[in-house]
């Protein structure tokens, strides 16, 4: 079955924005329609359907989406921004599990877990100047797929704050309800707020519009799929910047700091990565780990945009190779034979440590916090300056005094510490 008359997607516009404009000039029943398409049970604001190739058999040969899903992939969802630093052979892979159907969760592919999917993609938004433009060009609003990441705040085209679609569809249980155009709703009044509501500061509306800006750089690229490993030119940018440690890893504190001072305290709380600047976390070093560059593991989307603000300040400059920095080697010292960090690092003061103890009552998380280090080192200055820590009452219920009476017993038995 052919399907006259299905419109052509303008450059950039989402495959939803495509299929709510054929349902709102349709004449048929619209739930047969979404049936028909393969999208009767398919979110909207999903990543991509589980199958486009229903939706491509079905459309008249002179579409440009018959037969080929591979073009409503690349061109009409966010599957390149998503594997934009994934390992390239990682992601041709799961560009081709996809588009051929056999995923039965596109988001788990991509490393996206349930409860990141249902927040991350959770409503459509647009942009009120391109609304008036496309009016006046096309006359119909377009959704388009570089609004639609939930960091994405502002459109990189006109420098405004974008609005969501009306909130009467996010918690619709019609199907057809959730399909919108951009903009319009059947309710009498629709609610459109925009996404930032509070003014921002220079600094911040500087720093959400490069996130737009990057985003779109990456989706209106031609080369949709880089041939080189961006997240490892990003790893080597990082180090030749002074980001790495002495260890050959990152330094975790380093660039919490340096994050927070580029995009300031209220991006990063709007974002929801406040935590990620607790250097215990090591979400650095996890973005970037041995399984994201070996292509085990598809990184953070987020994340790795966060780290190439520190070395970069347009994204396509990774696409090329980066050169290591040749004066951070010094001659005649083989690899390995480094000086300890722990030799170098100044010890805490016991003063501080007793004071941060005393504020904390006797939690040592929260103290390291207080002190701004991690739980290893603030432990290791503890032995250092022979501080003794009383053990929690619910440590102690928990293991028991006979327990604990032969622990402190073994030793002087000359038995092993473990």
């Amino acid at each position: 079955m052919n399907l006259p008359g299905f419109p052509v997607a303008q450059r950039g516009e989402t495959l939803a924005s495509v299929i709510a404009r054929y349902l709102e000039r349709s004449a048929g029943a619209r739930l047969r329609l979404l049936e028909l398409f393969g999208l009767y049970f398919a979110s909207p604001n999903s990543v991509i359907p589980h199958d486009l190739r229903q939706l491509a058999s079905i459309l008249p040969p002179s579409h440009p989406w018959e037969g080929a899903p591979e073009v409503i992939a690349k061109d009409h969802t966010l599957l390149p921004l998503l594997l934009h630093f994934a390992h390239p052979e990682r992601a041709a892979a799961v560009l081709r599990t996809i588009i051929s159907g056999s995923s039965g969760n596109p988001s788990a592919s991509l490393g996206i877990s349930a409860t990141v999917s249902r927040d991350f993609w959770h409503t459509t938004r647009f942009c009120p100047d391109c609304i008036a433009h496309d009016l006046r060009t096309y006359g119909f609003p377009v959704l388009y797929r570089q609004h639609q990441p939930l960091f994405v705040t502002m459109c990189a085209t006109h420098a405004r704050r974008l609005c969501s679609n009306c909130l009467c569809g996010r918690g619709s249980r019609q199907a057809v309800g959730r399909w919108q155009m951009a903009g319009r709703c059947g309710c009498s009044e629709p609610r459109t707020p925009e996404l930032l509501e509070a003014d921002l500061d220079a600094k911040s509306e500087e720093n959400w519009l490069w996130l737009s800006l990057q985003v779109t750089t990456i989706l209106e690229n031609r080369n949709l799929m880089p041939k080189v490993h961006i997240a490892a030119n990003l790893l080597t940018a990082l180090r030749r910047e002074g980001f790495g440690s002495l260890h050959g890893g990152l330094n975790q504190n380093l660039i919490s700091e340096s994050i927070l001072d580029r995009f300031s305290e209220p991006v990063l709380s709007q974002l929801g990565v406040g935590h990620w600047r607790n250097s215990r976390d090591y979400w650095a070093g996890r973005t970037l780990s041995r399984n994201v560059i070996d292509g085990r593991r598809i990184p953070a989307l987020l994340r790795m945009l966060l780290l190439a603000r520190l070395v970069t300040g347009d994204i396509s400059s990774l696409c090329s190779p980066v050169a290591p920095n040749p004066a951070q080697q010094k001659a005649g010292l083989p690899s390995g034979y480094r000086t300890s960090f722990s030799l170098k690092r100044k010890r805490i003061e016991k003063d501080a440590i007793e004071s941060a103890l005393d504020a904390a009552k006797g939690r040592l998380t929260v103290a390291a916090e207080r002190l701004g280090v991690s739980f290893c080192t603030l432990a290791a200055d503890l032995r250092h300056h022979h501080i003794r820590l009383s053990l929690p009452t619910v440590t102690s219920k928990l293991l028991g005094a006979k327990r604990i009476a032969a622990i402190r017993d073994a030793p002087k038995a000359w038995n092993p510490k473990k």
